[in-house]
């Protein structure tokens, strides 16, 4: 049966009666049907027509449409397949997301087919009896699967540099046998085949490496092409990508992206928000694709069992892809043996020890039944973390160390022994746990699990010769801002709702005992919710939830790092907890070599306070990061500041070998930097922008943003028409410049000195003297003495220190002077 196309056009809700009234119809606009990108008016594409009416909901329980199966008519799906052809050529960054009903054709059953005429159902049983095995539902028979012909063509689409990314929910390791590289792939909800990323239940916690290279992605992609997924919003909110991509296709005055494509024969909640709407069955659809582009099917280039492509460098699934693969980085050899012990790497068993046995498909089977697959020693080193270590791990033990920083806060503090507000600039990554009862339930996780969270934090910029040390801002703190956000979503701690992942932050820090209190504001919306959508089950309303945080900051001396530990507390819902956090190492700007034959090119990392004028912006940039780029800045959000997100794009080939001569000269490289403010959703009140900058660092790691006026035609002729300089106090130092004699400022005169591979210090009003080995008492361009961090402002050379002790030169000496 089908419909007429003036009975759909009608109305824009209800249902049409053309079957008899024995199978209503819905009736939707012609957008619903087709996309935002279809033609209008006399133009207009008919309706589908309905293969099998269900009386259930896909996915109950969340953001679910009807299990009614439509399919688009032939010379509609032609004109989608030529669209979507167009879409490829044009677009710069494409991503594949994919759900179970890419799968069905392998004979792998899917959670949302249930009409009892199912066309998908039906495919399901005939893949298995093809196979001559019973319907595979789980990774015993899913590990025999064979690729289907949407996944082959997937494949086929990177190889021909038109995919750049595939986020896989499923667990079937189909796409590597298609062809594709691991180095592709984010797998998000585990995989069958990576011992380190076990398949995950609703709402449990994600592995946060790749939730953040899922944040990554979300920008990067201008064309988002989504198979045989429901989007019914789960708790891990993959969903983003597909609402962020739509989005930013429908901006004015510019379009920011080409949008998001959505293939299956199901409704979804997003098919009036996407640019194109196929009802298809996936191979049908692919196999048509294949023919357009290439005006032959898509097979892989042997036509036979699973393929694994070579490590070899390549720029659209990494960076900067070493020729050497992860395995043989990872592994003793890069190879794996009979009954060899190894560790897992990550994930919820991350530290255990396993024995490995081959099997006959070419994979590696570990103790407990874990698999991992044979493609993972041929893959180039990315995102994700390779599944096996050789030698021993340790256990994390994330939420018995959060609460014992926790009691670290109330040990007294002397007066002036804390670290300096400038200290605080950079990145922090730690967890944030619960202690009280309320949200201790949860329903795949137990009351002792510990939220990831990434901040960065700006202090104001602070020179040597102003008095930031006054009683006067002694007495009141230092003002800081930052943004940040969690890789677990869903995990009922900090928020009793879920789908929140970003947030900015506001506050004051008290330099003279260490203390501080920041308000920490989160999203009001999910970003995986399209813009005026109903919220779904347990995302409670629009609004900000604003959350207070305070505590200390001090150097840990065991560890070497800046720790900063406090409590926080929900007064709306009476809930309360304690986080800690770690200063992320400051690494210099670097130049990387690749591989031997690859062109040096280096990798910005600059994170903490940028100043142009009055306006200061928290920011982090940090090519080997994800998310690379991300802070805040003055807005009309939350707090006064809007959201700052972006990615760090490398120079693509032929602005390397236009600037190479002159960065060599100058030691300092460009890199462009698509920065979105206003966030993924835009927070309440808060204008959505997007620009592509242009990002100048030095050999220091000292930086500048610049955007380059629209006037000329040629972007990169035309004047800077605003430039946001990074406020770097401090500068990397060497070891070898810290000799000398320097007034300490709790008295006395420290001489430095160098003897037989150890640092000596000694002090006048100190007996004695103190020494450490040359070799750790400078650490990427920091110093590690007496237990101390300790930096040099750039401006008078003063050395000052985690214990909030200052020492200024009396002269600056190099090492041949000290000698």
């Amino acid at each position: 049966p089908g419909y007429h196309a003036d009975a759909v056009m009608a109305g824009d809700g209800g249902y049409s009666d053309d079957t008899n009234g024995q199978n209503p119809l819905p009736v939707f606009a012609p957008a619903s049907w087709h996309g935002l990108l279809a033609p209008s008016g006399s133009e207009a594409w008919p309706p589908p027509r309905l293969l099998a009416a269900a009386a259930e909901e896909a996915r109950p329980g969340f953001s679910s449409c009807s299990a009614d199966e439509f399919e688009d008519l032939p010379e509609v799906l032609a004109a989608k397949v030529q669209l979507l052809a167009a879409l490829l050529r044009r677009s710069r960054h494409t991503l594949a997301y994919t759900g179970a009903g890419i799968s069905t054709g392998a004979g792998i059953k899917d959670y949302a087919s249930k009409a009892a005429e199912s066309k998908v159902l039906s495919l399901v049983s005939q893949a298995a009896d093809a196979a001559g095995v019973a319907e595979q539902d789980g990774p015993e028979s899913g590990l025999r699967a064979k690729p289907t012909e949407a996944h082959r063509c997937l494949a086929a689409l990177h190889r021909d540099s038109l995919l750049s990314h595939w986020i896989q929910q499923n667990h079937d390791g189909l796409p590597q046998k298609a062809g594709c590289p691991q180095q592709l792939l984010n797998e998000i909800h585990g995989s069958w085949f990576d011992p380190a990323n076990p398949v995950v239940h609703f709402r449990a916690e994600l592995r946060p490496d790749l939730f953040a290279w899922l944040l990554e992605e979300e920008l990067k992609a201008d064309l988002v092409i989504a198979v045989g997924t429901s989007l019914c919003d789960t708790p891990s909110t993959a969903d983003r990508v597909v609402v962020t991509a739509a989005a930013r296709a429908q901006e004015h005055p510019r379009a920011t992206a080409l949008g998001s494509v959505v293939v299956g024969l199901q409704r979804t909640r997003l098919d009036d928000f996407v640019q194109l709407r196929v009802f298809a069955l996936a191979d049908h659809f692919f196999e048509l694709l294949a023919t357009e582009l290439w005006g032959e099917g898509c097979r892989t280039e042997t036509d036979t069992e699973e393929q694994q492509p070579d490590a070899v460098e390549d720029e659209r699934c990494c960076a900067t892809s070493p020729r050497a693969s992860a395995g043989e980085l990872e592994l003793q050899d890069g190879k794996l043996e009979d009954g060899q012990l190894v560790h897992i790497a990550a994930g919820p068993s991350a530290g255990r020890a396993c024995r490995l046995a081959a099997t006959e498909d070419g994979h590696w089977q570990l103790d407990g039944g874990l698999l991992l697959g044979s493609w993972w020693l041929q893959a180039a080193p990315h995102a994700a973390v390779f599944p096996l270590r050789t030698q021993q791990l340790k256990r994390p033990m994330r939420y018995l160390k959060v609460l014992e920083a926790a009691r670290m806060i109330e040990v007294p503090v002397r007066p002036g022994t804390a670290p300096p507000a400038q200290f605080l600039a950079g990145t922090w990554a730690g967890d944030a746990v619960l202690m009280c009862e309320e949200r201790a339930e949860h329903p795949t996780a137990p009351p002792d699990r510990a939220q990831h969270l990434r901040w960065v934090l700006a202090p104001p910029p602070c020179s040597a010769s102003s008095s930031c040390a006054g009683a006067a801002a002694a007495a009141e703190g230092q003002e800081l801002i930052g943004a940040g956000f969690t890789t677990w979503p869903a995990a009922h701690v900090m928020l009793g709702t879920r789908g929140r992942v970003w947030h900015v932050l506001r506050g004051r820090y008290f330099a003279e005992i260490g203390g501080f209190e920041l308000d920490m504001a989160w999203e009001p919306v999910p970003g995986s919710r399209a813009a005026g959508e109903s919220f779904g089950p347990g995302q409670g309303e629009s609004t900000w939830q604003s959350i207070k945080v305070s505590g200390r900051v001090w150097w840990d001396g065991r560890q070497s790092k800046l720790l900063l530990a406090g409590l926080w507390r929900d007064d709306s819902e009476g809930v309360h907890g304690s986080l800690l956090m770690t200063q992320e190492p400051e690494q210099p700007f670097s130049w990387r070599v690749p591989g031997e034959a690859a062109a040096a090119r280096g990798a910005p990392r600059c994170a903490g306070c940028w100043q142009q004028g009055e306006e200061r912006w928290a920011l982090a940039l940090d090519a080997q990061a994800l998310p690379s780029a991300f802070g805040a800045a003055p807005g009309s959000g939350a707090l006064g500041l809007s959201l700052l997100r972006g990615t760090v794009l490398l120079p693509c080939k032929d602005e390397e070998d236009s600037n190479s001569g002159q960065a060599d000269q100058q030691q300092q490289q460009s890199f462009r930097v698509r920065l979105r403010r206003g966030g993924s959703r835009g927070f309440s009140g808060d204008e959505v922008s997007e620009q592509e900058l242009t990002c100048c660092m030095d050999e220091k790691g000292c930086g500048r943003l610049q955007l380059r006026g629209d006037s000329s035609s040629d972007r990169e002729a035309s004047a800077i028409s605003w430039r946001m300089e990074a406020c770097q106090p401090y500068e990397l130092v060497s070891l070898a410049e810290i000799f000398g004699q320097y007034d300490h400022s709790r008295g006395g005169v420290v001489d430095v000195l160098h003897a037989e591979g150890q640092v000596v210090i000694r002090n006048s009003q100190v007996k004695g003297e103190v020494s450490c080995p040359a070799a750790t008492a400078c650490v990427d361009g920091q110093l590690r003495l007496m237990g101390q961090l300790g930096r040099r402002r750039a401006e008078d050379k003063r050395l000052e220190f985690g214990n909030g002790s200052v020492w200024t030169p009396r002269r600056v000496e190099g090492h041949a002077a000290a000698e």
